[in-house]
Order: C-alpha cells, then sequence, then structure tokens
C-alpha cells in the first residue's frame, strides 16, 4: 500500500457574533475534520486565534477540543507561558489539562528575537532535561518567525522527546536537508506550505499542517498521492484566495456550504466573513466538488 500523508488541521476557535468563545460548535468542527480522516488535530495554533485569549480561556479551548476529539485522533496544542513562569512550568499545565498528546512550542516564543542559535540550544536543552512527555516544535510567525537551525534540530530528534515539527520554512532544499536530520527518530516534519507540499511528501515528509488543512484535509492528501501535480497546482492557488480575511475565510465555507454550525467571527479581524469577502475561495470549492465526482 502506497504511503499517505498525515493531515493534521491547526484547529481554529469558533466565536459567536459577539466574540465569546463558542464552545459547543467546537464539538462540530472536531467531527468534521474526523469524519475526512485528519490523522490529528493542533489546538491553539495561531489559526486558532491564541494571542486574542487570556490563559484560561486558552486551556478552556483545549479541554473542550479534548472532550470533542474523545481520543479519535491525538492532539497537540500549542504552549504559552504566563508571566513569570519557565517552560517546564508551562508544558506541565498543559499536560495537566489531560488529552494532549503532544506539547507545542512556538520557537518565536523560546527567546527574544535576535538571540543566538546558541540561546535558542540552551533553552531546547533545558526543556528536555527539566519536562516531561511528548514536545513538538512550530516555527510560528509571530510575535517572530524563528527558523529552528540544524543543530538544534538535531538536538530535538536526537532527544527522542519531539515527535511533531510544523515547519514553515517554506524551502524545498531545507526541508529535504531537514527529512535527513529526523530520519530514524521519532520526529515527524509537517511542512506548513501548499506550494511545496506534494515535492516534500515525495522526498520523505509525513505530511502537512497548515491553513488548507482547515478546509479542504480530504484533497490535501489526494494531492499528495495522485500521478498529476494538478490538484496540487489548483490548491496552491487556492491557498491565496484561502487567505484572503482569514480565518473567517474558512469558517464562513465550512458554516456555509458544509453546514458546520459556526459563525464565520474573528477576533484578529474583529467582524463577520461574508462570501462577498472571499469569493475565490467559494468558487475553489465548487470545482472541488465537480472534480469529485468525475474521479
Amino acid at each position: 500500500m502506497a504511503r499517505q500523508p498525515e493531515i493534521w488541521p491547526p484547529l481554529l476557535t469558533p466565536f459567536l457574533e459577539n466574540g465569546e468563545i463558542d464552545f459547543d460548535a467546537i464539538q462540530g468542527l472536531v467531527d468534521f475534520y474526523v469524519a475526512r480522516g485528519v490523522s490529528g488535530l493542533l489546538v491553539t495554533g495561531l489559526s486558532a486565534e491564541p494571542l486574542t485569549m487570556n490563559d484560561a480561556e486558552r486551556a478552556a479551548v483545549i479541554r473542550a477540543a479534548v472532550r470533542a476529539v474523545a481520543g479519535r485522533v491525538p492532539v497537540a496544542a500549542s504552549v504559552f507561558c504566563k508571566e513569570g513562569e519557565g517552560w517546564p512550568e508551562a508544558i506541565a499545565r498543559v499536560r495537566a489539562i489531560g488529552g494532549v498528546d503532544c506539547a507545542v512550542l512556538l520557537t518565536g516564543h523560546l527567546v527574544a528575537e535576535g538571540e543566538s542559535d546558541e540561546a535558542f540550544l540552551a533553552c531546547l536543552e533545558a526543556i528536555i532535561a527539566d519536562s516531561s512527555g511528548d514536545l513538538g516544535l512550530y516555527e510560528a510567525p509571530r510575535p517572530y518567525k524563528r527558523l529552528i537551525s540544524d543543530r538544534a534540530l538535531a538536538c530535538a530528534a536526537e532527544s527522542g522527546r519531539f515527535i511533531f515539527l510544523k515547519d514553515t520554512c517554506c524551502d524545498l532544499a531545507r526541508i529535504k536537508s531537514r527529512i535527513e536530520i529526523v530520519g530514524g527518530s521519532r520526529l515527524k516534519l509537517m511542512n506548513a506550505e501548499v506550494a511545496t507540499f506534494r515535492a516534500s511528501f515525495k522526498a520523505g515528509a509525513d505530511g502537512f499542517c497548515g491553513l488548507m488543512a482547515n478546509v479542504f484535509p480530504d484533497m490535501l492528501e489526494r494531492a499528495a498521492t495522485e500521478e498529476t501535480d494538478a490538484l496540487s497546482l489548483l490548491l496552491t492557488a487556492g491557498d491565496m484566495a484561502l487567505e484572503q480575511s482569514y480565518p473567517g475565510s474558512a469558517k464562513a465555507l465550512l458554516s456555509e456550504n458544509y453546514g458546520v454550525g459556526l459563525t464565520s467571527f474573528s477576533r484578529v479581524l474583529g467582524r463577520l466573513t461574508t462570501r462577498s469577502d472571499c469569493t475565490g475561495l467559494f468558487a475553489l470549492d465548487e470545482y472541488f466538488n465537480r472534480y469529485q465526482k468525475t474521479r
């Protein structure tokens, strides 16, 4: 049987129109993804708008997602430090929620912008020594984007503690080098860029964890394994359409076209998103529906 990619949507956070978290809608959203055969879910990634939440809200979202998943797929959750808290304590706090399979560290949060790779490596080694459980890394773009060095990646892989990397380098040559570095370890490389996803999977990457997984997880899996590049190229073009008014665009499509019971409100945008705000995304969805009927 041909190797299949792992698809991990970075779970959206549903909000009511007044901006409060819609915890009831998390169940329907999770069910939508599980029904489409996703391999796992990343909770409180940046698609979830975690920087608009306080610590209690982030913890509540993780708990709600774990309840909704009910053990059907693994759950990874991003870790955020409280003021005056160390990373081992923050990791332990997230793991204490229960049901979190992997605590994910945002690389741009571990050390300040401009600090050396030696400082980053020292932080990573301290986390490995002073915490427990499986860990992940995410090259998130905020507060600043820090790409992990080869040396730090090798340290993470060799530790046996890291099982997840959300790769945002957008550089196929670098991804191929990273695949070699983590080869034989527990660490799985999840590409976040649609444009390089198909090629990276062919080169040995494990899967995808990016924006498009929130709306077309099944199409991404097909794009990685089909004989031609046609679907992959279409998804790449669609990624630009999705980014218009994201994450509201994804919520609008899921609500209007897939019956997922959530509003399109985004705290980051401060408003609802309508079909007219993302016409290209809705057009792409119509094409995919026709595409599926011909296959």
